[in-house]
């Protein structure tokens, strides 16, 4: 019956041009190529072109296409929270909680989860523990970017972006086939600069402006019909003071400077700054992956250095008085290696497996002074992390329409801390501590595909992400692991021949041990440690939809709902005029109830070309900040208008555009920090409005 249903619903779907077919994005999150309709996860896959078309320009951008995806800053540092987990904690001997990974590369330090995006071929938001498969502190999920690799043909493309601000970017690469099809090179690159959208009124200077280039470069040879070996290098260079003005805001009577007489300008985009923030931040990497496949294997070892290095300056109490200020520095390096070995052309049985291991070393120090009262405060902390994996996963096709798979990693992990503090340059604190974890992440899957157009799925997997150290203030002991148990049924099915697809997901997640940064009512010490101090529960439904219902009209879009609960938290609210302890029952961080994002194109023969239209709108329901449920220290609903108008010149490979972000001009807070009795309420508002021209050119 529902087969019969379902071919009457997509009569003479052979017929459709290909142009009228629905992208088709190959994605890797199961460790090996598949199509997104064919993948029982619940994951966002975006296109280069399909994040140029909406404008978005770097990761912190991605919650624009993204609903359930929120990503804030604490200023270099990238927050990026997925179904309401995710991480906040600045210290480096934490990790994240949604993994960011650049070519199978994972990024291991927060301030690599800004990355701007150039000769970009996918972007892949997987949802949900991925601890099995895609490795180290995926409790919420992964976000995997994806470069372009070096193919056997010529090519070139420019693009050159001008905005108000003075927004300049200008992104390209070259692709060289320097040996016929057997060795070939791609180098790409980017500079980008604006003028700041806030203003240090005090110093008559710009906030919140960019100044960033970075290049990449790789090349690969074809050994043989069986061997190739890619190598590859980038560099970033990020010197700007973008995330970095923040805006005292109500309640006043939190900010000691705001009380010294430290004043607060009536426009949102103003500032008074005594001190002038930046950062200096680099990164730069290595990797070289060796692929080597039979008629019935596939290997793949993976080999990466990463570094990064950065320094700041940062006015804490945002007012023009000289009261609180930090500098902090902070070096990583870290080598990691992956083995994969799995089946190809599989049958009905299919199976992968690996091994992983991780060195790296991560120097952290602030230098904190609190002027008033004569107090420089300097805690310095090397960390050394160790951390190894096993993992493997197999699935078998039974009944004809069925399949089940199961998997699992073991992951052991060793930390050492080497932690002294300083006090007007007396030692206060000193000590080395050391200690590991270990842990079992299985994963579940049954598929069932009724028809060829329908495949419903459920999943079971647990995430895990590392214990860790406290290198900001004096805590000689560490904090344990978290994890997260997540339940999902959903179902992909492609409309009308190929025309459009949609996805509905429904989950269910246990989030136990959450690492927290809180001051716990029975603690000796007044200020806030990392403890693993709650547990909540989390549930929702996702979906994600893209139609062509006629030729050049195009919709997309998603939406999700999100409620999440903190079953166990007793904590002192630090900002609260009256004594509170239990938490239980508020809302997880920045997890908004509803989000969704829609767009639409149509594009229609022109002159001697064709003209495009798209309008893409963004709207999120209110997210507090932080585990209080404060209202101050939240943001209400919102949504942001984007709109994009291009005209490509025909067999010519020139393409022009003018574009606007947040047409509205909506004031929104992208990020916040309340801590009253020492920095106040503080919000980091979010881009204004901003509009430009584009100039692309292919070859």
């Amino acid at each position: 019956m529902l087969a019969a249903a379902m071919a009457s619903f997509h009569p003479g779907s052979p017929a459709i041009a290909a142009d009228e077919r629905a992208e088709e994005i190959v994605i890797t999150a199961e460790r090996r190529e598949s199509s997104l309709q064919s993948t029982p996860l619940s994951i966002t896959a975006l296109s280069g072109a399909a994040l140029d078309r909406s404008g978005v320009e770097d990761t912190a951008e991605l919650p624009m296409v993204t609903p359930g995806l929120v990503f804030t800053t604490n200023s270099v540092f990238g927050q990026p929270y997925i179904r309401g987990v995710g991480s906040d904690l600045i210290t480096a001997g934490a990790d994240p909680a949604v993994a960011v990974l650049v070519d199978d590369v994972y990024q291991a330090r927060s301030v690599a989860a800004v990355q701007d995006f150039f000769d970009v071929d996918r972007v892949e938001i997987v949802k949900g523990p991925q601890g099995t498969l895609l490795g180290r502190n995926t409790t919420g999920g992964a976000i995997r970017i994806f470069t372009r690799d070096p193919t056997a043909e010529f090519g070139a493309d420019a693009d050159l972006l001008f905005g108000n601000y003075d927004q300049l970017r200008v992104r390209g690469f070259v692709n060289i086939p320097v040996v016929d099809d057997r060795v070939m090179l791609r180098i790409s690159g980017l500079r980008s600069q604006r003028n700041g959208f806030s203003e240090n009124l005090f110093l008559g200077r710009d906030l919140d402006d960019a100044d960033v280039w970075a290049t990449r470069g790789k090349l690969l040879l074809v050994a043989t019909d069986q061997l190739e070996i890619l190598v590859s290098g980038d560099f970033s260079h990020d010197h700007s003071t973008r995330f970095l003005a923040p805006k005292v805001s109500p309640p006043l009577t939190g900010s000691p400077a705001y009380l010294a007489g430290g004043t607060v300008p009536a426009d949102p985009r103003d500032v008074l700054f005594d001190t002038q923030p930046f950062v200096d931040a680099e990164a730069w990497g290595t990797s070289s992956k060796i692929a080597w496949h039979s008629n019935s294997l596939a290997f793949d070892s993976i080999t990466a250095f990463r570094k990064t290095d950065f320094r700041e300056r940062l006015d804490l109490d945002a007012t023009e008085i000289s009261f609180l200020t930090n500098a902090p520095h902070e070096r990583s390096e870290s080598l990691t290696q992956e083995f994969q070995l799995r089946s190809r052309n599989p049958g009905a049985f299919d199976w992968v497996t690996g091994a992983y291991y991780q060195r790296e070393w991560v120097s952290q120090s602030l230098d904190v002074q609190v002027v008033p009262a004569s107090i420089r405060d300097q805690p310095n902390a090397d960390l050394t992390t160790d951390a190894f994996a096993v993992f493997g996963e197999a699935s078998y096709a039974f009944l004809e329409r069925w399949r089940f798979a199961a998997g699992v990693r073991y992951s052991y992990e060793k930390k050492r801390e080497n932690y002294v503090e300083t006090v007007n340059g007396a030692i206060v604190a000193s000590f080395k501590p050391k200690d590991h974890w270990d842990a079992w992440t299985p994963r579940f899957v049954l598929e069932y595909q009724p028809v060829d157009m329908i495949m419903l799925y459920a999943t079971v997997a647990r995430g895990f992400r590392s214990g860790g150290y406290n290198t900001t203030v004096a805590q000689p002991y560490p904090f344990d692991p978290e994890y997260l148990w997540s339940y999902e049924a959903g179902v992909r099915w492609s409309l009308w021949g190929d025309r459009g697809h949609l996805h509905i997901a429904g989950f269910y997640g246990d989030y136990d041990d959450m690492q927290l940064q809180v001051v716990s009512p029975n603690s000796a010490v007044p200020y806030p440690l990392v403890e693993n101090a709650g547990s909540a529960t989390i549930w929702g439904v996702e979906s994600e939809w893209f139609l062509r219902p006629f030729e050049g009209f195009e919709l997309d879009g998603a939406l999700a709902f999100l409620d999440t609960r903190i079953d166990n938290l007793v904590a002192v609210n630090p900002n609260s005029p009256v004594p509170e302890f239990d938490q239980s029952g508020n809302r997880l961080p920045k997890a908004p109830r509803f989000s969704a994002w829609v767009g639409a194109a149509y594009s229609l023969p022109f002159l001697f070309g064709t003209l495009t239209a798209r309008v893409d709108y963004k709207y999120q329901s209110r997210i507090y900040f932080d585990v209080f449920q404060d209202h101050f220290a939240s943001q209400s609903s919102y949504g942001l208008v984007g709109a994009r108008l291009s005209f490509a010149v025909a067999d010519s490979g020139w393409v022009l555009s003018v574009w606007g972000e947040n047409l509205s001009d909506e004031l929104y807070a992208q990020s916040n920090i309340r801590l009253d009795g020492s920095l106040g309420n503080l919000f980091f508002w979010g881009m204004p409005r901003t509009y430009g021209l584009q100039v692309a050119f292919h070859y």
